[in-house]
């Protein structure tokens, strides 16, 4: 087993199905960084990458890069699998050639099974370094923020010409549960998810009718 920096917690990138960005010689070209209080730790184990990290407080960060010259277009993808187990979050960055920074984040606590995550140039949006205009990929990055430690499993990262984006599009963001089946502030209320009481939704018509006869909105 290689190691590159010795450190604690795990992040996991198996290697297969790359294209010419992701070299399968596994080490090779992925570059670590991590802020001063926050340890990192890279080691090849088979076809895997292990990224072992602890972040300090709340604040910490980690984070793998990799160089890549590669000509984004507006139907660009770049997908993989992701597990993880952990409170942190995973920052996702394009980075281009005058230094700016594009990314999207996504919280680790939702992929505790395995999950394909796709996402294209409409997903991330402008963070911060050079302008706001995206001149050409120079470089991928994967970053752990936040606090706790935990293990994040990456594979099968792929950049290609086609595919949908698993991710919502970059900008204000009003219900992110808005795609979902059913009703409701939060959580969607689906039938097959979590049944709704019916007697609520009767409260519901009985306090939004203001005739006398609170007879304007048909009882259930």
């Amino acid at each position: 087993m290689k190691k590159l920096c010795c450190f604690i917690f795990a992040v996991t990138l198996v290697l297969g199905c790359f294209s010419v960005c992701f070299s399968e010689e596994s080490l090779a070209g992925w570059k670590v960084y991590n802020e001063e209080n926050s340890t990192a730790q890279l080691e090849e184990e088979g076809n895997a990458l292990n990224l072992i990290y602890k972040l300090y407080r709340d604040q910490g960060w980690v984070s793998i890069e990799t160089d890549c010259a590669y000509e984004l277009t507006d139907k660009s993808i770049l997908s993989f699998n992701l597990e993880a187990v952990g409170p942190a979050n995973l920052e996702i960055k394009f980075i281009d050639i005058d230094g700016s920074v594009f990314g999207t984040k996504v919280s680790l606590k939702n992929f505790k099974v395995k999950t394909y995550v796709a996402l294209g140039l409409e997903t991330v949006e402008y963070w911060w370094g050079g302008n706001a205009k995206f001149d050409g990929l120079k470089a991928v990055s994967f970053a752990i923020s936040g606090m706790g430690s935990g293990k994040v499993v990456l594979s099968d990262v792929l950049l290609q010409e086609g595919g949908k984006s698993t991710l919502m599009s970059a900008g204000p963001v009003i219900d992110e549960n808005a795609e979902i089946d059913g009703y409701g502030d939060l959580a969607r209320r689906d039938k097959k998810l979590i049944p709704e009481n019916p007697g609520v939704l009767q409260f519901l018509k009985e306090m939004q009718d203001s005739s006398p006869d609170k007879n304007l909105i048909s009882s259930q």
